[in-house]
């Protein structure tokens, strides 16, 4: 019984079952998105997500000249690995907006447009520069 107290500790430190393996680090990237025809995409969300539970969804707004770019305060950065791009429209604030916004996403291809199964594959690596063609 004296000996209670100190399995009880041991087994406090040690805990009990797996312990998760730790999420890698986010690294920068960027990326262009280019419609068919070689036109840059724009004013559309790209939405990036993930092939596997260690790695998080990212969401980045497509600028006018078809660049990435993350949320005022954010960074361009993902957990290394792959990942299916699907596209949405940008919420607009006026209707002025609204119309400008989903006419641009109309520009994107349906296979590659939220809720669609296919998406565009791509594996973010350090540094890198991702060329996103929709076809």
């Amino acid at each position: 019984m004296r000996h209670l107290p100190l399995l009880a500790g041991l087994a406090l430190l040690t805990g009990c079952g797996t312990r998760a393996e730790p999420k890698p680090d986010p690294v920068a990237f960027t990326a262009a998105v280019t419609l068919p025809g070689g036109r840059p995409a724009r004013d559309v969300t790209a939405v990036f997500v993930p092939d596997t539970a260690a790695q998080t969804a990212g969401r980045y707004r497509v600028t006018e000249k078809g660049e990435l770019a993350p949320a005022p305060g954010g960074a361009l950065t993902l957990i290394p690995g792959g990942y299916t791009v699907r596209f949405e429209p940008i919420d607009g604030r006026t209707p002025a907006e609204e119309s400008r916004y989903r006419a641009a996403f109309e520009t994107i291809p349906a296979k590659y447009r939220e809720g669609q199964p296919e998406g565009f594959k791509v594996t973010v690596a350090d540094g890198q520069r991702l060329a996103i063609t929709l076809d």
